[in-house]
């Protein structure tokens, strides 16, 4: 409970309370038959969040932008590395502001289920993506 408030309090600090109020950008990946549910809150420096391991091959990187408005929308990414170990875009949804909410109960939230395929080696993970009330 005393991390939740000393995250709000930094959201509502840096972004102002109504961030702090927002709801998360929560993606739920699944690769190799284990699945993860990994959140996210909204950003001003969409160059600073950083990508997240999906199993042992894929990275999976979630940014949502409130504002300004001209900038606002989701943007999600997976990555793969190359040869060099150097990760690299393999795979990229963009979603404007404003950015669309799935009827209640519908599967797959508003992205609908997404397949990344890595050409070198088949793999294969899945996403979707949703909102998330605080």
């Amino acid at each position: 409970m005393r991390k939740r408030l000393l995250l709000a309090a930094l959201l509502s600090a840096l972004l102002g309370p109504a961030a702090a109020a927002a709801p998360l950008l929560e993606c739920t990946t699944t690769y190799g038959g284990e699945s993860w549910t990994l959140t996210a809150p909204p950003t001003t420096d969409p160059y600073r969040v950083a990508a997240v391991p999906v199993g042992q091959r894929f990275l999976f990187r979630m940014v949502w932008v409130a504002e300004p408005a001209r900038e606002a929308g989701v943007n999600l990414y997976a990555y793969y590395p190359d040869a060099d170990g150097i990760p690299v875009v393999i795979h990229q949804s963009k979603y404007a502001n404003p950015v669309p909410v799935a009827a209640k109960g519908a599967p797959w939230g508003f992205t609908g289920l997404q397949f990344v395929y890595e050409p070198r080696s088949a793999s294969e993970f899945q996403f979707w993506c949703g909102w998330r009330e605080r």
